[in-house]
């Protein structure tokens, strides 16, 4: 992945579309915004549906030159049927993410 450079100070919004294969596989997804220093910001938690969920949250990029490039990570994570993993037989240990985008508010 390639770093994103920001202006620094700037307001921003994130958006992100997310769905899981079946909700029992209790899936979640968190996006992060980690600047040059390691710094990271949970920018967005979502607890995906099985249809497409497509959710925004605003940020401010770093001041100083250490946070005008970052990176985005998306970690998915499920957690299975009451905490229990369940058989991924039928694929339902599955997130998808799609339509990930930042915008520079004017």
């Amino acid at each position: 992945m390639e770093p994103l450079t920001l202006c620094p100070g700037a307001q921003y919004t994130f958006a992100a579309s997310a769905r899981q294969a079946n909700t029992l596989a209790d899936c979640s997804v968190q996006y992060t915004i980690v600047d040059g220093t390691g710094a990271k910001n949970n920018i967005l938690s979502v607890d995906p549906q099985t249809t497409w969920l497509r959710k925004d949250a605003f940020f401010t990029a770093g001041e100083g030159s250490a946070g005008a490039e970052v990176e985005v990570w998306i970690t998915a994570r499920c957690d299975g049927y009451g905490g229990f993993v369940v058989s991924d037989d039928e694929g339902w240990m599955r997130v998808e993410v799609q339509g990930v985008s930042v915008v520079r508010d004017v």
